[in-house]
């Protein structure tokens, strides 16, 4: 009978990502902030004396860093005589400055917010390809509810970014799609996110497509799995640059035998 699906998911641009995106990395620091005084509750619980700082610092951390240096080091020994020494005259500064930084905006806090900015830039890459369902969609739980062919959903979180004609069916088998789907969102996400940084990065289409190319022979290996109503030769999920949508996209297609 041939297509009776095609969608066409398509990812964030960066210059897309909503400004309400912001309150996810105020809520990170917020939220870490919070923990404050059961992190520093916790510390002092377990870290309780000089001894114990020596025991389960000091000691410790000795043991690992010898680890990586060299046996055949002329200059092995004196190396970790060094060490040694400044870890342990550091235990005063510790106990003294441990109370200082965890104080109510002391560095503890001053550490958040100066990483909130890169936490932010670091969730900007994953959500460019989800989104935040309270705030904006993007591509990946939208392919979601096109391979469990759940189209009411579907049809409620369109946007300009996508390009649907037809109406999804569910794409694998009914007693495996449960269990395979996550797998399949997972090469979907992992294939865009690298379509859309090589992209950033100034790649062409051509060199992106062979970067991807491993993503997609993931995927075409899944319709081992497809539903016995679909065509098995002529359904394909993908990751493709749509060029009217002028994005990189998850591809879906479902056609009948």
């Amino acid at each position: 009978m041939g297509t009776v699906f095609e969608g066409w998911f398509g990812a964030f641009k960066v210059e897309e990502i909503p400004s309400t995106f912001q309150a996810i990395a105020d809520d990170w620091a917020n939220t870490f902030k919070g923990k404050r005084q059961k992190i520093i509750d916790n510390l002092s619980r377990v870290i309780n004396s000089e001894e114990v700082y020596l025991s389960k610092i000091v000691d410790r951390s000795n043991k690992e860093y010898e680890s990586y240096i060299n046996p055949n080091r002329e200059d092995k020994d004196d190396i970790m005589i060094k060490r040694k020494v400044k870890m342990a005259l550091g235990k005063n500064d510790y106990f003294t400055n441990r109370e200082s930084a965890f104080q109510e905006g002391g560095d503890f806090e001053k550490g958040i917010d100066q990483a909130k900015d890169k936490f932010y830039e670091n969730v900007l890459r994953i959500l460019i390809c989800t989104g935040d369902k309270d705030k904006a969609w993007s591509a990946i739980p939208k392919v979601r509810y096109a391979l469990l062919g759940k189209d009411d959903l579907l049809s409620e979180v369109l946007d300009s970014k996508d390009s649907v004609t037809g109406t999804p069916q569910r794409y694998f088998k009914a007693s495996i799609v449960r269990n395979i789907l996550p797998a399949v969102i997972s090469v979907c996400n992992r294939g865009l996110y690298v379509a859309v940084m090589a992209d950033e990065a100034g790649m062409t289409q051509s060199e992106i497509e062979a970067i991807i190319a491993k993503y997609n022979s993931k995927l075409a290996e899944f319709n081992a799995l497809i539903d016995d109503a679909l065509d098995p030769n002529n359904s394909k999920i993908e990751i493709a640059f749509n060029s009217s949508l002028n994005r990189w996209c998850v591809h879906i297609v479902e056609a009948t035998p």
